[in-house]
């Protein structure tokens, strides 16, 4: 679609596959890639901020 080759996996966000995976293991996985070097302060306030607005968006739905 658009000219994109959809199983190039640049393209994609990281994908746990939970159901291959304690939540234990893919959190760690998660803290790790925070942890490396090559995260910036930026990406890690990106992160943070599409966390915070994960909890706002499912607090929400919750209502």
């Amino acid at each position: 679609m658009f000219g994109q080759e959809w199983s190039d996996p640049l393209l994609y966000d990281p994908t746990l596959v939970t159901d291959r995976m304690t939540l234990d293991t893919a959190v760690g996985q998660v803290l790790a890639v925070v942890a490396a070097p090559e995260s910036t302060d930026a990406s890690r306030r990106a992160l943070g901020d599409r966390a915070l607005a994960a909890r706002i968006r499912a607090a929400l739905a919750s209502q």
